[in-house]
């Protein structure tokens, strides 16, 4: 999934606000079905301080837990669902012919994903919300992240599933292919301006066919570095490379080994660390999967590929590059100049622009050398239906007024919701990332959503430890697990999907 990304300029974002009517209530703090926590590609939001450092390439959060589980496909005490003796309407005018499509929804309910058995004030400004606005009285479904994983396909089954489910685009293909998420198009009024982002949506497609609707905020991946220490060890900075046009793989690779500090033949500070390398076959154009005509493919062997495979086992032979550091607290301890990640995950969820004493820089990502122009690597979390939901209606109604709260905090002078935005991304690094993502083009890959690549058959790191671990070429790391990825792909999408 390829599509061009722009961040919303202020001035037309406050235009669009000023067209959204009767919203209530700001994001307080974290959330579970909000989006102030630490995220993982599959697993979702975890709770901050997530250990990483048996990575093995494993996103950080995989092994997240809850406070309290209820029964599968139940609600939770009562204290936490709204009650609908409170007045219907509150004020609010149903004035878009979106919100007109979910008129029909007073006096029914609708039941959503929640990790925590305690709704924080953002949930229950939500939830009331969707009471006085729609009638609909909300009832949260307590499930882990790891629980909801391993339940979901069994929920569905069995019609428990909750209405409304957080997930990522790297599972979509898995969820999609094996009838779990259910296409939501008659439910929108696609040209409705609070499902797009600086014009282009941010809808979770499939096929033309529409499954998802992502979060309305930035989540795209930066290179975050340490700005003093670059400065200390005087070498070019990867903002420099990109101010000056000149910021692509070859000086990526320059400024990890440049930035990597050892002291005799031990490591004090690895130039770069990712929990995910699939950012840099996305910074080249190429993503491991593709769909052509309906069938599905396995890529990995073409140029684009090849050429940011080989810069994964570089940087690794090098000794700039580890899969076995926990590179969120790394950086703040030196132990990695540069982290690659999203900024809520990178920044937001450890308040790092206050908590380190060091200055933090941002750039994108490298240009590849396949490409003409900047490709912007993402990975989408976003919120999708399951088949047989109860009342699909209210899911998309809820999505709808999340993101229009998103939105308001956006463009918000508020000096709490400001103080917000500058916890996840400084000014100064807001005006690179507005600069950037004019001209980049925003990619998703499916490769992470295969089935047996993360649980099961666990393949994602023997595939990727045949470069980061072994040091082996591309060529030969392809051929050796070419096979293994066909399987994954097989099983993901069924046999006769795939050619």
């Amino acid at each position: 999934m390829k599509k061009l990304f722009q961040i919303l300029a202020l001035l037309c974002a406050v235009a669009l606000i000023l067209g959204l009517t009767g919203c209530s209530g700001k994001k307080e703090n974290t959330s579970e079905t909000g989006s102030s926590e630490l995220q993982s590609a599959e697993e979702g939001k975890a709770p901050e301080g997530t250990d990483e450092s048996e990575i093995e390439l494993t996103a950080p959060g995989s092994e997240t837990s809850v406070e309290s589980l209820g029964g599968a496909g139940s609600a939770t005490a009562s204290q936490n669902t709204v009650s609908t003796s409170n007045p219907v309407g509150g004020g609010y005018t149903l004035t878009t012919e979106q919100e007109k499509k979910f008129a029909s929804l007073r006096g029914t309910t609708m039941t959503y994903m929640q990790q925590t058995s305690v709704l924080s004030d953002y949930d229950k400004k939500m939830n009331q919300l969707m009471l006085d606005k729609y009638g609909v009285t909300m009832k949260p479904v307590v499930m882990s992240w790891a629980e909801m994983r391993t339940k979901i396909a069994s929920l569905v089954a069995s019609k428990t599933a909750p209405d409304f489910v957080s997930f990522s685009d790297v599972v979509m293909m898995r969820y999609v292919s094996t009838n779990i998420a259910q296409a939501i198009d008659s439910y929108l009024v696609k040209d409705d301006g609070v499902w797009s982002r600086g014009g282009h949506s941010d809808f979770m497609t499939v096929n033309s066919k529409t499954y998802g609707v992502g979060e309305y905020r930035d989540q795209t991946y930066y290179v975050y570095y340490n700005q003093t220490l670059f400065d200390e060890l005087r070498i070019k900075t990867p903002y420099d490379y990109y101010a000056e046009g000149n910021w692509n793989f070859e000086n990526f690779r320059k400024a990890a080994r440049e930035a990597t500090v050892k002291k005799g033949n031990v490591v004090e500070t690895y130039g770069v660390v990712t929990w995910n390398p699939t950012v840099f076959l996305m910074a080249n154009g190429a993503s491991g999967i593709v769909n052509s005509g309906g069938k599905w493919s396995v890529s990995l062997g073409d140029t684009a590929s090849m050429n940011a495979l080989q810069l994964v086992r570089d940087i690794a032979a090098d000794g700039s590059f580890s899969n076995a550091i926990d590179g969120y607290t790394g950086f703040l301890k030196r132990q990695n100049a540069m982290l690659i990640e999203r900024p809520q995950n990178a920044i937001g969820a450890y308040d790092y622009y206050n908590v380190m004493k060091d200055k933090i820089g941002m750039a994108p990502m490298p240009k590849g050398p396949d490409v003409s122009g900047y490709y912007a690597p993402s990975t989408i979390d976003g919120y999708f239906v399951p088949l047989g939901s109860v009342n699909p209606l209210a899911a998309v109604a809820f999505m709808y007024e999340k993101r229009r709260v998103e939105i308001e905090e956006e463009v918000s002078t508020d000096p709490e919701m400001v103080a917000k935005k500058n916890r996840v991304m400084s000014e100064e690094h807001r005006k690179i990332r507005d600069g950037y993502m004019t001209k980049a083009t925003q990619i998703t890959t499916d490769l992470d959503g295969l089935s047996d690549w993360w649980d099961g058959a666990s393949n994602r790191p023997k595939f990727w430890n045949k470069l980061i671990v072994d040091h082996s070429q591309p060529a030969q790391a392809v051929d050796s697990m070419k096979s293994m990825v066909l399987d994954c792909l097989k099983k993901t999408v069924g046999g006769t999907n795939v050619k």
